[in-house]
């Protein structure tokens, strides 16, 4: 990892890092991530139908540099709500820039991040934003 991110010294350093991917075909997911609401009986089977199509839609008419910037603005927001939960915990946090994806790809260990496949994030298009230093604070948290 250290290669890939440049041979920044934090990288060698730190407690943790966390690199923070975005998924440029995460709209795909429309209908699980609404499934609950259908079930819980907050959604009728119409609107969610209508939810998965609008949504899907929406992302494929705008095409691949939005998607692609969606992604980007998700995984950022995610990274700063990781990094938020973290400083409430005591631990203090670095946001990173300046690592090769396709190095990172390849590195020790980014490993398989949610698919169980090790080639997830390059068959589905995602893209680095951001990566978390961790490193305890003086409270010894």
């Amino acid at each position: 990892m250290h290669e890939a991110a440049n041979k920044q010294y934090k990288v060698l350093t730190a407690s943790a890092a966390i690199l923070v991917l975005g998924d440029t075909e995460a709209y795909n997911n429309a209908a699980k991530v609404n499934e609950g609401f259908l079930h819980l009986g907050v959604m009728s089977k119409q609107e969610y139908d209508q939810t998965v199509d609008y949504v899907t839609a929406f992302y494929e008419n705008r095409g691949e540099a939005f998607k692609r910037e969606e992604a980007f603005r998700n995984a950022s927001l995610s990274a700063m709500l990781f990094m938020l939960i973290a400083k409430e915990r005591g631990w203090d946090t670095c946001p990173m820039i300046g690592f090769a994806p396709d190095a990172m790809r390849r590195s020790e260990h980014p490993g398989p991040l949610r698919s169980g496949d090790a080639d997830y994030d390059r068959q589905r298009g995602c893209v680095g934003t951001t990566a978390a230093r961790l490193s305890q604070t003086d409270r010894g948290v």
